[in-house]
């Protein structure tokens, strides 16, 4: 028993859950621990709170997942607490597949580069893409780790369970880190000098990479196959997955000018300026033009006016790099640590396995040109592509003379080498941290309590807030800020807005129609807050839902925090 204790307590997996645990604890004690983005924020609600587990952007399978956890831990958001332990997980696989290849040293100081980089600003804010580039670097690491022992354990199985988590939350990344994958195969192939060998034997060094790729590709493809063929099961389900991919393409692109394109929209049912400018802040109508066609014909303008071509792309993504090396942000510093890492890694291997960080550059660089043209330049988007970089290179190390056989000297100066890494990890995690603090504000200064307040003490009244108001309120939100809270009863369930989704159930209990502009006019203590100016708003209402000789304007009852709250009222004018 003894000895299985202290085998227990030199295994290399208890070495990476308590160096990443100590980390974990530290990043979300010291930071404020909020979304990125509304995405995540009104997944979590949909899948946790309302049990609504279709989406184009989660598989279904993890939706369900997270949503079954919720019903056992009522008094915490499952949405996050689910990504934070994967996060945990993917950062625990990485470390142990370096202690694994290396030993206990040069694990350590490799995964608190990594760790300084992405954990700080992974467990403080949460984000579905910064998950999945995650789960998927330490999948696919702990995949390749197996291939090079040649020993496909448990820990195998366990990088192909990251990656299908991986492909969960970001299916179009799996692809990007397949690529990766590929390349450290290529710069495997050309360090070992594999290329050289006749066929047969060559194919005998192939083998592993091509079925496990083969086989994984196949689970990602078959899951995600699984969820799409759930999301068109229902009728509701298929209209919401095609709108949600329709708004998700759409905000990738320039919006088309209305007067250019007249005959095009009035096809669709948008007559009016107002009405166009509706569509492009995502209110949404179902009943008359603010609906999915309207946004089918957004799109296919878009694509035909787009000007994107790769030379485009590749511009854009050079005055990327331009910008964040200006600016010397988050991702500046992730840069030129990969070129420091790259410079010491062709210094060391010499020309043997400097093919490695070549390789990883070209296939960032086809990934980055790829995703843009695609979609967009956005930086939860671009964040994995460092992180494979980073994390593949240092994995691609090659320290092959073991401690073992060094002289009494070697060993003098590893342990020098040892206070120069630490010296420079103090040194990055330094200009990192000053980085993250002047780029993240304390968002809790400037929250609008008083209109949270104001809305929580006032529960027979029904809110519904104009989009762009909601998007800048959601970030202030008790359960915006502090997402492992949960969905406390009650808590702003009066609060709605002009988008897709609406409380239709709370509707119905307040007698109020479920189309929620027609709701509005029956002045039922129902009011609209709005921080921006309304005649637009104020112009469709008169277009689509006033009666001949009827005027609706937006009256203003008060102002609370520069948010403003409006009656609808509905004026008749004499003939």
């Amino acid at each position: 028993m003894k000895d299985k204790i202290l085998k227990a307590l030199k295994s290399k997996l208890l070495f990476a859950v308590a160096l990443n645990t100590l980390i974990a604890v530290l990043c979300v004690w010291v930071t404020s621990f909020s979304y990125s983005d509304s995405s995540d924020f009104y997944n979590s609600i949909l899948i946790c709170r309302d049990h609504f587990y279709y989406s184009s952007t989660i598989n279904y399978i993890l939706a369900v997942i997270a949503g079954t956890i919720q019903y056992a831990v009522t008094d915490i958001n499952a949405f996050v607490l689910v990504e934070l332990g994967l996060s945990f997980a993917a950062f625990t696989s990485i470390t142990f597949v370096l202690a694994d290849k290396y030993n206990y040293r040069k694990a350590f100081v490799f995964s608190m580069v990594i760790n300084i980089l992405f954990a700080l600003n992974h467990y403080s804010e949460i984000d579905s893409t910064k998950t999945s580039a995650l789960l998927l670097a330490g999948g696919f690491l702990l995949v390749l780790n197996a291939i090079r022992n040649k020993r496909y354990s448990l820990s195998c199985w366990a990088g192909v369970a990251e990656i299908l988590f991986g492909t969960f939350y970001c299916y179009v990344y799996f692809f990007v880190a397949l690529a990766f994958a590929v390349a450290f195969f290529f710069g495997d192939m050309m360090a070992k000098k594999k290329y050289r060998l006749d066929f047969q034997k060559f194919f005998w060094y192939f083998r592993p990479f091509l079925l496990m790729f083969i086989f994984i590709t196949l689970l990602a493809l078959g899951a995600n196959q699984f969820s799409y063929s759930i999301n068109h099961a229902t009728e509701e389900s298929a209209k919401y997955y095609e709108y949600e991919q329709l708004s998700d393409k759409i905000d990738t692109l320039p919006f088309p000018d209305f007067t250019e394109n007249q005959e095009e929209f009035a096809s669709v049912g948008i007559d009016d300026s107002a009405e166009y400018e509706l569509l492009k802040m995502n209110y949404y109508d179902a009943d008359k033009m603010l609906d999915t066609d309207s946004l089918k014909t957004v799109y296919e303008l878009q694509q035909k006016e787009s000007e994107k071509t790769i030379l485009y792309v590749l511009g854009d993504v050079f005055g990327d790099i331009w910008n964040h090396l200006v600016w010397l942000d988050a991702f500046a510093i992730a840069g030129i640590v990969y070129l420091l890492i790259s410079a010491v890694f062709i210094v060391y291997h010499k020309n043997r396995f400097s093919f490695f960080p070549m390789f990883y550059a070209v296939t960032a660089l086809c990934a980055s040109v790829t995703i843009r043209f695609l979609f967009d330049g956005s930086n939860h988007r671009i964040y994995g592509i460092w992180v494979f970089m980073i994390v593949l290179l240092l994995f691609s190390f090659n320290f092959e003379v073991e401690r073992s056989k060094k002289p009494s000297s070697k060993l003098r100066m590893s342990n020098g080498y040892m206070i120069i890494s630490c010296v420079v990890l103090a040194a990055l995690f330094a200009s990192y941290t000053a980085v993250y603090v002047f780029s993240h504000p304390d968002k809790e200064d400037d929250a609008p309590w008083n209109l949270i307040t104001e809305i929580n003490r006032n529960p027979d009244c029904y809110y519904v807030m104009d989009n762009d108001s909601k998007t800048d309120f959601d970030r202030y939100t008790e359960n915006y800020l502090h997402p492992l809270w949960g969905f406390r009863y009650g808590y702003l369930e009066n609060l709605d807005s002009f988008g897709y989704f609406h409380n239709t159930e709370m509707l119905r209990k307040r007698n109020l129609p479920e189309n929620i502009y027609q709701a509005l006019l029956s002045n039922h203590k129902i009011y609209v807050i709005d921080e921006n100016i309304t005649f637009k708003k104020e112009k469709y209402f008169n277009l689509n839902y006033a009666e001949p000789h009827e005027n609706i304007y937006y009256s203003q009852v008060k102002e609370i925090d520069n948010f403003k709250i409006y009656e609808v009222v509905v004026e008749r004018t004499e003939n």
